[in-house]
């Protein structure tokens, strides 16, 4: 040990290095890189059978006024049970993005906005575009009233 060369020290380097990104990973709870390990995470997290990924996108988003972040929003099914879920995908790995608290189930079809996008899955297999109505509530003022707007978007669709 004490006369080794310089490519065993290398070598020796290298495997330190990947020790020490194994430890930091796993400090970090093994986070998914790929849509399949987000889709397992969240059917373990939410006691579901086998998720299959109907839609994917993938977003940069600018959250402050010096970096930007990287986004996959996975619309997948269960059977009938659809959601739709986001994910903050970073250098190691992927976390789930809680500023939307939690995935969106809904049994047959789903829909939620998010980012300025309104995300719907189901079996729409015929539908080649679309109408929602949207309507948007402000909390209640302190007499009780409530402002509320509705608004009608069309929109095509993306996926399957």
């Amino acid at each position: 040990m004490r006369h080794w060369n310089r490519g065993k020290k290398t070598v020796r380097n290298f495997l330190l290095a990947l020790l020490l990104v194994f430890l930091i990973y796993a400090s970090q709870g093994f986070p998914p890189y790929t849509v399949r390990g987000i889709c397992r995470q969240v059917r373990h997290d939410y006691l579901l059978g086998e998720l299959e990924p109907l839609y994917v996108q993938r977003d940069w988003r600018h959250p402050s006024a010096n970096r930007y972040e990287r986004y996959t929003t996975v619309a997948a099914r269960c059977g009938e049970t659809y959601t739709i879920f986001r994910y903050a995908d970073g250098l190691l790995g992927s976390h789930r993005d809680w500023s939307d608290l939690s995935p969106v189930f809904g049994e047959g079809a789903v829909c939620v906005a998010r980012g300025g996008k309104i995300y719907a899955a189901g079996p729409f297999a015929e539908a080649a575009t679309a109408v929602a109505v949207v309507r948007a509530e402000k909390p209640p003022a302190p007499n009780g009233n409530v402002e509320c707007r509705e608004f009608t978007l069309e929109g095509e669709r993306l996926a399957d």
